[in-house]
């Protein structure tokens, strides 16, 4: 069954009229040409919400939502078969991304994602440098997250340590500023991040902040990392407390699908949502 109204349940808005003032994209940025469907995943029948669609390399990127009984099952974006085809992927050394919005459903955390392929990397020199995709899922919206530059005093406010993971730290300069990306924040990393503890980055999941506030989870992966593990999960350590109440994940994780051609696509996603609580006991 497929659903082209934008009256979903009347929960959702298209993402066009959610956006505001347009951020300006490098690549082609559209609303889906079908908004919901049912799915058939891993046994269990959902329905599945679009959102907009990144168009690059002859293919597309998407965002979704996928509910089932008792709410969120997973929220994700999807890899076209040709973004999965190395020769068909831009080149230069540049980033190559655009900001797509989430269906707007009630008491998803997710606003948008920010999408980019880095085919020679990035730094710091010697860690990330390495062809590899960039997904930040937004807590705040498109023009929010693509407002902040590096001099900004807000980018050295850190919000509360209950915010961030525990196990979290913030990238730094040798002098002690904070690393101010301009377009996402600061950017935080676990402590036994393998490519800071003397191995070598397949995969990592980083956060970002700024002005106080969590603004980003960011699974990066390398393209042969995820185009050599048909299935990968990892538990998401999460912050004790959240700025505002609705559904966290707890785990994130990406999938080898077949379409009806017999070609691959990949589903990035986020599941196992539990619901937490604005000012919750033990929180500011």
């Amino acid at each position: 069954m497929h659903i082209k109204t934008l009256a979903l349940l009347g929960v959702l808005s298209t993402s066009s009229a959610m956006a505001g003032q347009l951020v300006e994209d490098k690549y082609p940025v559209s609303d889906p040409e079908v908004f919901g469907e049912q799915v058939f995943d891993n046994g269990l029948h959902t329905l599945r919400v679009y959102g907009e669609v990144m168009h690059m390399a002859g293919g597309t990127v998407n965002t979704w939502v996928a509910l089932a009984a008792g709410g969120y099952y997973k929220i994700g974006m999807t890899l076209s078969p040709e973004i999965l085809d190395i020769n068909n992927l831009p080149t230069d050394a540049t980033h190559h991304d655009a900001h797509l919005n989430f269906p707007r459903i009630a008491g998803s955390p997710f606003k948008h994602s920010y999408f980019s392929w880095n085919p020679a990397g990035h730094s710091p020199s010697g860690v990330y440098d390495i062809a590899h995709f960039d997904i930040h899922l937004a807590f705040v919206e498109k023009e929010e997250l693509a407002a902040i530059q590096f001099a900004d005093p807000e980018g050295q406010i850190l919000p509360p340590a209950e915010y961030m993971p525990p196990t979290s730290i913030p990238q730094t300069f040798p002098n002690g500023n904070y690393i101010n990306v301009p377009g996402q924040g600061v950017h935080w990393y676990y402590n036994d991040t393998p490519e800071f503890n003397g191995g070598v980055f397949t995969e990592t999941l980083l956060w970002g902040s700024y002005n106080g506030k969590l603004t980003f989870v960011e699974p990066m992966i390398t393209f042969d990392t995820i185009i050599s593990n048909p299935h990968f999960e990892k538990e998401i350590d999460m912050p004790l407390c959240v700025e505002n109440t609705g559904f966290y994940p707890k785990v994130y994780g990406w999938d080898h699908k077949q379409n009806s051609e017999g070609q691959t696509y990949i589903e990035i996603y986020m599941r196992d949502f539990r619901m937490m609580f604005k000012n919750a006991p033990g929180c500011r």
